[in-house]
């Protein structure tokens, strides 16, 4: 296609993983920011609750990122002012038995991407979801872009790879390509599977008589753990800068798994938590950082952002959201 051609006064912005937590408040932001969207969802997926609205405002578009021929259909399809890559396999535990899917999915599909834009001679920019898990969990804290990276399982190889393939074609074809190191994040669209809404979840249960007890590991980790629609934030605004800028997007402030549970019975007037949680050795993950936080200084000077919500204030958001999901 002629992409000059294709060129328009409004905005348009490809977003692939636009069904996964962070590619949905993504894909509202952008809307409201009157951008022109492309959602790319996995095939077999079906469209959450929450982005029915967004139906005949949005172009959902089906797309496996490890399909390229498919891919290149998409890409052809009509210049984008902005991609957001956000497509992955994120939950470490089915990473770590999955590796080569892993590589296909979180870093072949990237190279792919970029190379692509640097062949059609693309001025498109360009917005990666790394990961913290990219660096050494034994050093010093906060972690900043100046620390060590040295990642131990699928995951976090994966995402470092991205970072330092994105960082090559920023460097050597100009590209505007920016890596955003994302620490956790939560809200009401978080998957199940992850701690927090297993803890907010499976507590609702207990309240309501429907579980006994809840598994978890060791309770004396502390994790950066932020509000998503926050991060979105920080996604958009990382390619709105001048100059393209690798950021950490984070709190800057850790909380333990305790303080977790000690909010959320509170919140849900249980009681005693430690009457409900079973320490499970399975659930222990091996050479674990206790305590694992971000640098946000440069971030807020350079994007004028911070964070919205408090961690208290956060976790009570996504109760709130889950009891009403219940009613």
């Amino acid at each position: 296609m002629d992409f000059e051609k294709a060129k328009k006064i409004k905005k348009k912005a490809l977003v692939t993983g636009s069904f996964g937590q962070d590619g949905s408040y993504l894909v509202e932001l952008l809307v409201e920011k009157g951008y022109q969207v492309a959602a790319a969802y996995y095939p077999q997926a079906e469209i959450p609750s929450y982005l029915i609205p967004l139906k005949g405002k949005v172009d959902f578009v089906p797309l496996d990122v490890t399909d390229k021929h498919a891919f290149t259909r998409i890409l052809k399809k009509d210049f984008y002012d902005e991609i957001y890559n956000l497509a992955a396999i994120t939950f470490v535990p089915t990473a770590a038995s999955s590796a080569l899917r892993v590589k296909e999915v979180n870093e072949d599909s990237v190279s792919f991407l970029l190379n692509f834009l640097v062949e059609n001679n693309l001025s498109t920019k360009f917005f990666q979801a790394t990961s913290a898990y990219i660096f050494d969990r034994n050093q010093k804290m906060p972690l900043d872009l100046s620390s060590r990276i040295k990642p131990e399982e699928p995951y976090g190889i994966s995402k470092a790879a991205t970072f330092f393939w994105t960082k090559f074609y920023r460097r050597y074809y100009r590209l505007y390509t920016v890596s955003g190191i994302l620490f956790n994040h939560e809200s009401p669209r978080r998957p199940g599977h992850f701690v927090i809404p297993k803890i907010i979840n499976q507590a609702i249960e207990i309240k309501k008589g429907e579980r006994d007890f809840i598994e978890l590991g060791n309770l004396n980790v502390a994790r950066d753990w932020g509000w998503a629609p926050d991060f979105v934030q920080a996604m958009w605004l990382s390619l709105q800068q001048d100059n393209p800028k690798d950021m950490i997007i984070a709190t800057g402030q850790a909380h333990k798994l305790t303080e977790v549970l000690d909010i959320v019975f509170q919140y849900l007037g249980i009681g005693n938590w430690q009457k409900y949680v079973h320490i499970s050795p399975k659930l222990v993950r091996p050479n674990e950082a206790e305590e694992f936080y971000g640098d946000i200084k440069e971030t807020k000077k350079l994007l004028k952002w911070k964070p919205s919500l408090d961690f208290k204030e956060m976790l009570i958001r996504i109760i709130k959201a889950k009891l009403n999901e219940r009613d």
